[in-house]
């Protein structure tokens, strides 16, 4: 046995099996993803969250991003049902009421809501650590308060505080998301880690809207987003939802510089009750950008069926749940061959979302 040889077998025995292996024996960590029920943006980001990964949601107040996190949380505790969900309400304002309206099971929901950061985000990495929490979500970093900063005076001036006790808790949450064994990918902790945060104006013009906590977390996370919020949606002269707007400026599980919009009611209508999402607009709309629906002029094909204007369009897709099902697997399996090929298909010039 060479010295090399005795080297990897000492720091295996001393630091755990599979710590260090031959790249050819290592196993490569799938991409495994949960659907957060909101299609356009999880189709936008290649299908769903990330597990094992660390995502970033900013944008303006009323947004859309912790809507976000509580569809993704349903999601979660759908699909995982020995697993938990921590929200880490560092805002203080966690509406229970609307969390149920969206579906959340509060018996299934870890909450805490910490008088300063670290103790807040030292809760977190220990959760995270059990193995047992499906998804964490920080609300938000903007208001991560550092303990040195909450016991001096307004005063005084505390420079980067926030960004240093932001920066070491992505880089100790990174490391509690690693596999223990590179041989085996299953024991990477599944934990989906998601960071709601605000936006801050600057006066450069070539940065003029920054997150706050430093650049740290942009780049540990694999997917970052952003948030606008778009038209209204009027029924009777009475507004009842709008859309929310997104940009995928990051992304490194699938194809980056995505964007798209989707419907969201704030109130009941005729078809949608209240927190609910327009999901069969969003997969029409997808469709056409992906060429499965045809387009000349006003005028939609699909299967041999011709549409005139769009909404005649979506209340047929709203009346055959079949051929939505038949429509939403075709993209899907566009997008795995998307993935495999590197090349993305784009019927038509889709509506463009301005992020300044």
């Amino acid at each position: 046995m060479g010295k090399l040889e005795e080297v990897l077998e000492r720091v295996n025995k001393t630091y755990g099996s599979g710590t260090i292996c031959r790249a050819s024996e290592a196993k490569t960590l799938p991409v495994e993803r949960v659907e957060s029920g909101v299609f356009a943006l999880d189709y936008e980001i290649g299908g769903g969250f990330p597990k094992s990964r660390v995502t970033q949601i900013h944008g303006p107040f009323s947004s859309g991003k912790s809507l976000i996190g509580l569809k993704l949380t349903k999601s979660v505790q759908s699909q995982k049902r020995n697993s938990v969900v921590f929200w880490l309400d560092l805002e203080g304002v966690f509406d229970k009421e609307w969390a149920e309206v969206n579906g959340v099971d509060l018996k299934r929901l870890l909450i805490s809501q910490p008088e300063y950061g670290q103790k807040g985000l030292d809760i977190a990495e220990e959760v995270v650590r059990s193995r047992e929490c499906g998804l964490l979500v920080v609300d938000s970093v903007a208001a991560v308060i550092p303990k040195e900063e909450q016991e001096v005076s307004i005063e005084e001036w505390q420079m980067g505080l926030q960004a240093r006790v932001i920066n070491k808790f992505i880089r100790k949450i990174t490391s509690a998301l690693q596999p223990t064994d590179l041989r085996d990918y299953k024991t990477a902790n599944e934990c989906i880690v998601l960071l709601l945060n605000q936006e801050r104006a600057t006066m450069d013009k070539f940065h003029p809207i920054v997150t706050p906590g430093g650049w740290g977390k942009e780049f540990a996370a694999s997917i970052v987003i952003g948030l606008r919020r778009g038209d209204w949606i009027e029924e009777d002269k009475r507004k009842v939802g709008h859309e929310i707007c997104f940009r995928v400026e990051k992304n490194k599980t699938y194809t980056a510089r995505r964007d798209g919009l989707f419907d969201f009611y704030i109130d009941e209508t005729k078809g949608f009750k209240k927190g609910e999402i327009d999901n069969v607009k969003s997969i029409v709309l997808v469709g056409i950008d992906r060429g499965f629906i045809k387009r000349s002029g006003s005028y939609y094909s699909f299967i041999g069926k011709r549409f005139q204007g769009r909404e005649e369009l979506v209340d047929h897709f709203k009346r055959s749940t079949d051929t939505v099902e038949v429509l939403k697997s075709s993209l899907y399996a566009l997008q795995k061959k998307e993935r495999l090929s590197g090349e993305t298909v784009l019927a038509v010039e889709r509506k463009r979302v301005s992020f300044r």
